[in-house]
């Protein structure tokens, strides 16, 4: 069974004797024990969370996917590591700034062109009635972040404020669609010189912890950088590799392959958790959660990327307070949890992608090279 499907293993130390568990603690994992995926393995498992998506089709590849987290919102801290990001009102999430609450996430392509879905989303937002409380009426607050897929079929073919309404109207818990689907419609990977060049996509998975807590991320490659080891056909994150590909495969392949360039390429993930976490605590699990990005992605967040991550704590009274041996272990818990959950998102997210013209999937690529190898 592959590492991304069903369970995964956390190492811990058992202790020579334990005492007899009370009712509550039999209910939560056993030390030693594999921390199972919650029901749709997906970041809709943490209560409370929606995912919706909006994904055109004719004449491009091209979508928007919005992520609501619950019904009054939550708590939000990002991330950038990539030295091109396209974003929207990330500056509200720096700790020194007073502003925290996000009442949904806009990831989009079509370049900057795809902040034209951002009102579609926050029109939604104030049918329903969510947003912050002013003295002149309710204000939806919506980050966003985009990626560029304008080579992708017509590059006439600009997002609409329609499609983000349609895209928050959409949002629903359970099962989530995944792969070329809403902003992973577009989404492309391997774009350095003598790169592996591949569909990428949009993947979600999620973990339960103790005490009921959830993680779940959501992920779409756009990235100028690789998944696959170009010389085992692996996934770096699941075989390594990383010390044995040359440095001249990405960066000294001669004429005529043209350079990259930058502003082009970008992976954008969103962590969420029913964790009780403040904004500077979730700055922090942003910075954490980058290290699935670097697991699974070689090279990354480089000077042509805008990799961003938001984390987003669900909900306001009904979060669970972890109980911590040491203060800011929730912090590291919920980083390491988020980062862990990334990479399984992120392999989730090539596994389901499927060729288009100019990129060929991963399934695709893999059954053709091990059919030459025959």
């Amino acid at each position: 069974m592959k590492a991304w499907k069903g369970v995964f293993y956390i190492p811990v130390v058992l202790a020579l004797s334990l005492p007899a568990a009370s009712l509550e603690e039999e209910k939560a994992p056993q030390q030693g024990a594999p921390y199972a995926c919650g029901q749709y393995d997906a970041i809709t498992d943490v209560p409370g969370v929606k995912v919706g998506h909006f994904t055109h089709t004719e004449g491009t590849m091209r979508g928007v996917t919005v992520v609501i987290p619950g019904e009054t919102g939550g708590t939000c801290g990002v991330e950038v590591r990539g030295s091109n990001p396209g974003t929207l009102g990330d500056s509200t999430y720096n700790p020194v700034n007073i502003g925290e609450e996000c009442d949904a996430i806009v990831l989009t392509g079509g370049s900057l062109w795809g902040f034209a879905t951002v009102p579609g989303v926050m029109e939604y937002l104030f049918a329903q009635g969510r947003g912050v409380r002013t003295r002149a009426g309710i204000l939806p607050v919506v980050p966003a972040a985009v990626i560029f897929d304008l080579p992708i079929g017509d590059a006439n073919i600009h997002p609409q404020p329609s499609w983000g309404y349609q895209a928050a109207a959409s949002a629903k818990g359970g099962p989530v669609e995944q792969g070329n689907v809403g902003v992973g419609a577009g989404g492309t990977t391997g774009k350095l010189p003598g790169g592996v060049r591949l569909k990428g996509g949009l993947g979600t998975a999620s973990v339960v912890l103790p005490e009921n807590v959830v993680v779940g991320a959501l992920v779409v490659l756009n990235a100028v950088g690789d998944l696959v080891h170009p010389e085992t056909g692996e996934f770096y994150a699941v075989a390594g590799g990383f010390d044995r590909v040359p440095y001249q495969h990405y960066f000294t392949v001669s004429d005529p392959v043209p350079p990259p360039k930058p502003g082009e390429n970008t992976t954008l993930a969103i962590i969420a958790t029913n964790a009780k976490l403040n904004k500077t605590q979730l700055t922090k699990v942003a910075q954490l959660v980058h290290d699935g990005l670097a697991r699974a992605i070689r090279p990354v967040h480089t000077m042509l990327d805008g990799d961003t991550v938001y984390v987003v704590s669900v909900g306001w009274d009904e979060r669970v307070e972890m109980q911590v041996r040491y203060p800011w272990e929730a912090v590291d818990r919920i980083g390491s949890a988020g980062a862990d959950t990334l990479v399984r998102a992120i392999l989730k997210a090539m596994e389901a992608a499927e060729s288009i013209p100019g990129w060929t999937s991963y399934r695709d690529w893999k059954a053709l090279r091990d059919a030459n190898r025959k």
